[in-house]
Parts: C-alpha cells; sequence; structure tokens
C-alpha cells in the first residue's frame, strides 16, 4: 500500500540568516549534490512551488517543473529567465517526488525520494522573529538509501552547510501511520505542518529537540 515503505527521513532547521536556499545560487549548489539520488529513483520526479505575487495577489502559475535546467530556472529566485519579477516574489515552499504524484498514484505507492523546503515565515512563524529558516524534510526508501549511502549522506552535508543548520535530525519511519481499511495519517509529506514540532513557539524557544516531537537521532551541525 501507499504508506507502508520504510524511510530514512531527515529534517534540517536552517539559519534565517543564510543566503536562502531557494535563490538560484544556493539551489545550484544543492542540486549537484541531490541529483545522482533523485535520478536513481523508479520514475522521472515532479517538482511544485507555492509562491504569491505581491501583496497576496494570487499565486505564481508556473505550469508543470521538471527536475531539470528548465525546470530549476522556473521557480528558483534570480534565474535567467524570471531573475525580476521573482524579486517580488513571496516563496512558501518547494516540494520534489520521485516520481512524480502522478505515477505514486497510479501504482499506489509513495515516492522513493520526497523533498520538502518551507520557509519559516509561515505557518507557526507567521508574524514572528524567526530562530530557524527553511524547515527541510528529506525523506529516501532504506533500499535506495542503502545503495547510495555515500550520496546521501553528503546531499544531507549540502543542506546543513547551505542552511548553516541550527538543528538536524533523522530516524527511521514508514511513510504513513495506518489508520485502518488503506488510509494513513502522520505522512512524511506533512511534517512540515504536523508531527516534526511539539505544540511550543517554535521562534521564542531555545533551539534544540525540546521543540521536536518524537524520538529522531541528531545530527552534528
Amino acid at each position: 500500500m501507499f504508506h507502508t515503505g520504510k524511510y530514512d527521513t531527515y529534517f534540517v532547521l536552517g539559519d534565517p540568516d543564510a543566503e536562502p536556499l531557494w535563490n538560484r545560487r544556493v539551489w545550484s549548489s544543492a542540486v549537484v549534490a541531490l541529483d545522482p539520488i533523485i535520478r536513481s529513483a523508479r520514475g522521472r520526479a515532479s517538482v511544485r512551488s507555492v509562491q504569491y505575487l505581491p501583496d497576496q495577489k494570487g499565486t505564481v502559475k508556473f505550469g508543470r517543473i521538471g527536475w531539470n535546467a528548465k525546470g530549476h530556472q522556473k521557480w528558483a529566485h534570480g534565474s535567467p529567465v524570471n531573475y525580476q519579477e521573482s524579486a517580488l516574489w513571496d516563496f512558501l515552499s518547494v516540494e520534489v517526488w520521485a516520481p512524480g504524484w502522478n505515477i505514486c498514484g497510479r501504482e499506489d505507492r509513495a515516492p522513493d525520494v520526497f523533498l520538502d523546503i518551507t520557509d519559516g515565515s509561515g505557518g507557526l512563524g507567521y508574524n514572528q522573529s524567526l530562530s530557524v529558516n527553511p524547515v527541510v524534510v528529506f525523506a529516501v526508501t532504506v533500499d535506495l538509501s542503502t545503495r547510495l549511502l555515500n550520496e546521501i549522506q553528503h546531499a544531507v552535508k549540502e543542506l546543513l552547510r547551505l542552511t548553516n543548520a541550527k538543528l538536524a535530525g533523522w530516524k527511521r519511519r514508514q511513510w504513513g501511520s495506518s489508520v485502518g481499511s488503506g488510509i494513513f495519517t502522520n505522512s512524511i509529506q506533512d511534517l512540515r505542518f504536523s508531527g516534526l514540532f511539539k505544540p511550543v513557539l517554535t521562534h521564542k524557544h531555545k533551539i534544540d529537540f525540546d521543540i521536536i516531537a518524537g524520538a529522531w537521532n541528531p545530527i552534528d551541525v
């Protein structure tokens, strides 16, 4: 079933003073590290990004975004194709599924590789002085993780470096928790919204594992 696969799952909480991961220059470095992992998935990756137009006048319409040079230039800020307009966009998130969600839906099987990058100024951080930003969730099936251990370790180190990480951890877990009849909750896809943080005022709390829900293995930052 869709949610039963096991994943090595990582979270990274970045430094809000670091250059944003969604800026093209920074993202290009992340892509180099992530590319061999994402291209090793069982099917082609899909990308979606939620970003708002100035004064919250709707969202940016990117159309289909692939995991390729053309796709990266569509959504990453400061690329040759969006250099001026992206300066006015309000980034919320970017999500990568490999293979894409349509394939996953047809196969009733979660992606081999999942990546979510969320701007910490949304949700718990809205209208607050941020202590962490961005929130990154990265998950790889145990089978792929075993075969690409060195590449995954390198990619995680790059995410730590590029975000100037303040806290990071990992655990092995299922994509989601069954609640019966093929229904599941507590999805890796939804960690940024629920499941990662305890119900505390994250941005007013010391940044340590006291703000993190559940048992995670610390990663040295």
